[in-house]
């Protein structure tokens, strides 16, 4: 089983000069969860993590980018509507994941509307979506991330 977790940029971002893989900059809450578990626990090999930037556009957590300040509201969401879920779309094929967890506001999520893989993974039960205040979404990433563990865990 392939799992991918799809979460927003964070407006907390920690120091940094150059670049650095993305998943090192964000400093947010989820961000702080992933890393935890990460230190703690190991994410499993199977796990791939995609973070829409409003800068960047969809990311994979291991590409480097710079730090900057630049948020997302509807605008930028929607100019990058069509490449943001163009890219959504070429990467889920190739990921191919049987659970996706998302973790995108509002907002973020117009720029992954016109996504017909996004869609059909929604159709076939496949994705959870964290809902609710941000420690409550907090708890439903980690909860989402310890049973990737686990299942990962009890395959090998």
């Amino acid at each position: 089983m392939i799992s991918c977790l799809l979460l927003a940029c964070s407006k907390r971002k920690r120091p940094a000069v150059g670049c650095v893989p993305a998943l090192e900059l964000y400093d947010g809450g989820a961000y702080r969860v992933v890393r935890k578990l990460r230190r703690e626990q190991g994410l499993p090999a199977n796990l791939h993590i995609l973070i829409l930037s409003a800068r960047y556009g969809l990311l994979r957590a291991e590409d480097l980018i710079e730090n900057y300040d630049q948020l997302m509201d509807a605008v930028r969401a929607e100019e990058m509507s069509a490449s943001v879920s163009a890219r959504l779309d070429a990467l889920l094929v190739s990921i191919a994941p049987t659970h996706l967890f998302v973790d995108l506001g509002q907002t973020y999520r117009l720029a992954i509307a016109a996504s017909g893989e996004y869609r059909r993974l929604l159709q076939t039960g496949a994705v959870d979506a964290a809902e609710g205040p941000p420690g409550v979404r907090q708890g439903q990433l980690r909860n989402w991330l310890l049973a990737r563990v686990d299942q990962h865990a009890g395959s090998t």
